[in-house]
């Protein structure tokens, strides 16, 4: 099973550090940003390609319900995109959590989690790195 891998892709006997073999073990515990996947799903309501250039960036929006998970994968060459948040729901407030590529992350996928409050008419802006990518899940404030 893919999940099975994606849970335990530090394997025993690899160092959380250096991602070599000979450290202690590593511990899901240091890579935060498997709460993406805590909460993705297998089926969508509605899916929306927000921008695509075949072979150089791609950004998809996928909602189910209320959530909306945004994706975002770049090529050789680093780039700004703006990313427009037009589909969310006027009537509501939400919170978004971004998981950026940051080198200067201690953990070994360098993966930073960042948390603000979007709506409907904001735009975000995403810098990506070469060959980098960016997750956004956005759910509804209770």
């Amino acid at each position: 099973s893919p999940w099975q891998f994606l849970y335990w892709y530090d394997r025993p006997g690899i160092s959380p550090n250096t991602g070599k073999a000979g450290g202690q073990k590593p511990s899901i515990v240091e890579v935060p940003e498997l709460d993406f996947f805590d909460h993705i799903v297998t089926s969508w309501c509605e899916t929306r390609v927000i921008h695509a250039v075949i072979g150089q960036y791609a950004t998809v929006a996928r909602r189910s319900g209320d959530n909306w998970f945004i994706g975002s994968m770049n090529g050789g060459l680093a780039r700004t995109i703006k990313i427009p948040l037009d589909f969310l729901d006027s009537n509501k407030s939400y919170r978004a959590y971004v998981y950026v590529d940051d080198s200067s992350v201690p953990t070994v996928t360098k993966v930073r989690i960042d948390e603000l409050e979007v709506a409907v008419d904001e735009v975000l802006t995403v810098d990506l790195p070469a060959r980098g990518g960016q997750a956004i899940r956005i759910v509804p404030l209770t």
